[in-house]
């Protein structure tokens, strides 16, 4: 996380935004939570030390599930850098509460293309080019991070917009792109 923490302001942040609820972490907790030192900043390394001492009991997830909500919040809250508008991450859900646009990586871009399941076969012939088609255009991308130039930067673009813009006909695949 690193940094500052002003334990007041991330209380109350956590709360507005229901970060809390969405970790999970039980009622008891959260009340303990609330009796910390308020307007105070802190460093890491403190607000672990807090935690230990008033949670001494709060299990290893339960920690790294607070201090991943703390995290979350301090990032939306902090003026000092701009905030993250577009992400590139894997699927790991406590990316999401980062911010609202969330690129996967390819590799994991791709796993959900694996999970589709046609029944008609003219959907699992679909289904059967497009992971090809996928893999090629990602090649292209990294040939083209060798040896960049604006034709191949046009030629990028239109076959992006081609490969995931165009209807395939299969609705749950489209939907996918």
């Amino acid at each position: 996380m690193g940094g500052n923490i002003t334990q007041g302001k991330l209380l109350e942040f956590l709360e507005d935004i229901n970060l809390l609820e969405h970790f999970q972490l039980p009622t008891k907790w959260k009340t303990t939570l609330q009796v910390l030192p308020q307007e105070t900043v802190l460093s890491e390394a403190e607000f672990h030390t807090l935690l230990d001492t008033h949670l001494p009991k709060l299990g290893l997830q339960q920690q790294t599930r607070t201090m991943e909500a703390v995290a979350i919040a301090f990032s939306h809250q902090q003026t000092d850098w701009l905030v993250v508008q577009t992400l590139v991450c894997d699927d790991a859900p406590q990316f999401k509460l980062l911010t609202d646009n969330i690129a996967l990586f390819w590799v994991d871009q791709g796993r959900y293309y694996k999970k589709l399941s046609p029944f008609i076969p003219c959907h699992q012939e679909v289904l059967d080019q497009f992971p090809d088609d996928f893999w090629n255009y990602y090649r292209d991308l990294l040939a083209y991070q060798d040896s960049p130039s604006q034709q191949t930067a046009d030629k990028l673009r239109y076959n992006f917009w081609k490969l995931f813009n165009t209807d395939s006909g299969y609705q749950q695949l489209d939907e996918r792109k």
